[in-house]
């Protein structure tokens, strides 16, 4: 179980790491686009702005009043070295004349680092250059990684949060379904040598019996310790007569019912049914269905057991005449905590599809359900 838990936290790691540098490569090829976008934009600029000087068309004050504050990123016009103008951008703005000439020295070094200024050409040579930084959305999207990942580790720590909350109260559950299941185990053998004792106490003439089901209940007793032991460890598989196991768990319940309940099992004499499995666990489980279709029946209950064996497979279902199940339920009804009784816990089914298909590699489901009774199947591979 340690095992698992960690590597699905090393699987969530590698996710979270993957996860991580997508978004950095997303953001960075956004990034550069822009970027490239803006390059395309000053390009257009240092080709107008060489063509104003060509034609002598209006000065260039005009054009930078009038074509460039449309431009969203800053930029900087120098000849021969010495600063001539700036756009209309926010960062040259609410700056004194000193302030501004330090600024633009400091922008100028600062981005022709980052950007090879792009020249200002007339008559075949380079009359002056234009200094450009990256636009203002750059700098949200250099932000936006570092945010995005803030958001995410926030939202794993609540989605752990809560599936801690989950886990625990769901140990709490099972703890505490536990604890009434083995009271449940434990009441069916004691109430039963309350009653041997009883008889005893009446000098019943069938002493030789009741001392036997005496002897059986202690058993019996034993056995539930053995359960609670084993539903926890990798069982010792043996090899179980199948009719026989069945045989003994239907004559235990035949003592202890009324007469109108009746257990009955079908199969095929010619054939041997033989699984590899834990003895007590199968039992267990097998109890637990018996359990369910009793309740679920309520008046006069018939059980019919139907065992038959295919070339692959050892197939038990259990029919009973019960109330049915709705087929929403089907499979809610083997998840801890589920049940449809008023004093129920929900860990009966639970336990026994944990034995069947966790301890034996077998499978637990509903074959079929209405109104007139359910039918429960068992499949074991038997190679």
């Amino acid at each position: 179980m340690r095992n698992k838990s960690f590597k699905i936290k090393l699987g969530l790691l590698f996710l979270g790491i993957i996860v991580f540098f997508v978004i950095f490569f997303i953001n960075r090829e956004i990034i550069n686009n822009v970027r490239q976008d803006a390059k395309s934009q000053v390009e257009n600029i240092a080709l107008a702005y060489s063509e104003v000087i060509h034609k002598e068309q209006g000065d260039i004050p005009n054009f930078i009043s009038i074509f460039l504050p449309t431009i969203n990123f800053p930029f900087v016009i120098t000849f021969n070295g010495e600063f001539y103008g700036h756009n209309d951008h926010q960062i040259f703005k609410n700056k004194n004349d000193n302030e501004l000439n330090k600024f633009i020295q400091k922008f100028i070094l600062d981005n022709n680092s980052k950007f090879d200024p792009l020249p200002i050409i007339w008559n075949d040579e380079i009359m002056g250059k234009i200094h450009y930084g990256d636009p203002n959305i750059i700098l949200q999207l250099t932000l936006l990684p570092y945010i995005e990942i803030s958001f995410i580790i926030v939202f794993i720590i609540f989605v752990f949060w809560g599936f801690k909350i989950i886990r625990d109260s769901e140990k709490n559950l099972i703890w505490a379904g536990m604890a009434r299941e083995t009271a449940h185990q434990l009441g069916t053998p004691i109430s039963s040598l309350y009653g041997w004792m009883k008889l005893l106490e009446e000098n019943s003439i069938k002493k030789d019996e009741i001392y036997s089901s005496i002897n059986e209940d202690i058993n019996r007793l034993r056995d539930i310790s053995d359960r609670f032991y084993k539903i926890g460890t990798k069982p010792k598989l043996e090899k179980i007569n199948i009719i026989l196991m069945i045989q003994e768990i239907k004559n235990y319940f035949t003592k202890r019912l009324s007469k109108k309940t009746l257990i009955n099992i079908y199969y095929n004499n010619d054939e041997s049914f033989f699984l590899k499995g834990d003895l007590i666990l199968l039992i267990w489980a097998i109890e637990n269905i018996i359990k369910n279709a009793l309740d679920a029946s309520k008046i006069d209950p018939v059980i019919s057991i139907n065992i038959l064996k295919t070339d692959k497979s050892l197939i038990i279902d259990f029919c009973d005449n019960g109330i049915g199940i709705n087929k929403s339920k089907w499979k809610k009804i083997f998840e801890p905590g589920y049940t449809s009784k008023k004093k129920g816990w929900g860990l009966g089914l639970s336990l026994t599809k944990r034995i069947i298909e966790d301890l034996h590699n077998g499978t637990i489901s509903v074959l079929k359900s209405n109104h007139k009774g359910t039918t429960l199947r068992l499949e074991f591979n038997i190679n």
